[in-house]
């Protein structure tokens, strides 16, 4: 699913081998795929070619949208010509290193780019993420051994650690992968570099821990991904039928579902709604959430309170995170209300033989000196933080 900056949705139509578009009226029509359940049509109109189960959709900067299917990832430009970008039709897991188009794929179920335009993708039966560069058009292995096998271990080298069943792909601003892992019931996080770790999930097939750190929670079936622009996330939990935030600082809540699978709630709180299977998920640049409902066949809306644009009130809270430092503090500590521009004197004292590192998760803050480690042993530093937004 995609919402676009015109208004419009399209929805990956698997079942029906076919994209559709809902236009901002809420008229529905066939924007890519003629029902057929083969790989044919390129370089003709998108609407009459074959498209066999297309599952993820995005849209590049130039509004060439992709849709990832089955044996191959399509392009569709903004004349509505189809033609394909990765694979050959023939479903499988090969080519790496040489040119995608010649490669095989299986079956796309997540795309994101990243700033400079390299297209990451998730191939859910082949088991691995994969990359396309930019101008060469070259496909490699990002992470992932092919197999289909359990969790291993975090901290390791992303393409020696098996992903099985990766479904939803963010691409974060410094590069890094955020992965949900369907059949291990985790969020992984590849970073720069290429090492793995976890960011939710401890692989029981559950669906607890809210309001508690994302580590500790359990996700039964994690499947589509969405920013939430605030430096955290949603995750559909496919099989948990919830919808779960993980927020900046690492916590996790529940947003709409309580684990029936029924659609139930519309025109009330999304607190009190219940929803079936949720798969895709897309944030439009109002806010607004929409979520694929697979065994509901339906596309729901969470509309959220629009984004403040003027300056008002910020809300800033410092903390230790416990998740990466055991000993050190932060003065003062916790949530504070400060006016828009306004300046928190902040003390980071860090115990000796051990290091704490001054990190902000938005872009509203501007410190004294460049955000960097306090030394081992030096006690307290000093750091003047101007606050022009919400910040931790």
């Amino acid at each position: 699913m995609l919402a676009r900056a015109d208004g419009s949705v399209l929805i990956a139509d698997r079942t029906n081998n076919r994209v559709r578009k809902v236009d901002v009226g809420g008229v529905i029509t066939t924007f890519a795929g003629n029902g057929g359940s083969s790989f044919a049509g390129d370089t003709g109109p998108a609407s009459a070619a074959q498209i066999l189960e297309p599952a993820s959709l995005i849209e590049d900067a130039a509004g060439n949208v992709y849709i990832g299917s089955r044996g191959a990832i399509r392009k569709v430009n903004p004349a509505g010509i189809i033609t394909t970008i990765a694979g050959t039709g023939t479903r499988g897991n090969t080519g790496d290193t040489g040119p995608a188009t010649a490669a095989q794929v299986n079956w796309v179920m997540g795309m994101g780019f990243d700033s400079a335009g390299n297209l990451f993708f998730t191939d859910y039966d082949s088991h691995v993420v994969r990359k396309i560069a930019v101008g060469t058009g070259v496909i490699t292995r990002i992470a992932g051994t092919g197999a289909a096998a359990a969790f291993v271990a975090d901290n390791v080298a992303a393409l020696g650690e098996p992903l099985d069943e990766p479904t939803g792909i963010l691409v974060q601003a410094d590069g890094s992968l955020i992965v949900a892992v369907a059949a291990q019931n985790r969020v992984r996080k590849i970073i720069p570099g290429g090492n793995i770790t976890t960011l939710a999930g401890t692989g029981a097939n559950t669906s607890t821990g809210d309001n508690n750190p994302a580590t500790a929670a359990t996700l039964r079936s994690p499947w589509g991904l969405a920013a939430d622009g605030a430096g955290g996330y949603f995750v559909a939990e496919f099989n948990g039928h919830r919808l779960r935030k993980i927020a900046a600082s690492g916590i996790i809540t529940t947003v709409i579902g309580n684990g029936t699978n029924t659609n139930t709630g519309d025109t009330g709180p999304a607190s009190a709604a219940t929803i079936m299977n949720p798969a895709g998920l897309s944030r439009a640049s109002s806010g607004h959430l929409f979520i694929a409902s697979y065994s509901g066949s339906t596309i729901r809306k969470i509309a959220f309170a629009p984004l403040v644009t003027t300056p008002g009130p910020s809300v800033f809270n410092a903390y230790v995170n416990t998740t990466t430092a055991s000993l050190g503090s932060v003065s003062p500590a916790g949530e504070q209300t400060v006016a828009f521009g306004g300046v928190v004197t902040m003390t980071v004292t860090a115990n000796p033989r051990h290091v704490l590192r001054v990190a902000s998760n938005c872009d509203y803050v501007q410190t004294s000196r460049p955000i960097a480690l306090v030394p081992i042993g030096t006690g307290a530093s000093t750091y003047n933080v101007t606050v022009n937004g919400p910040c931790q």
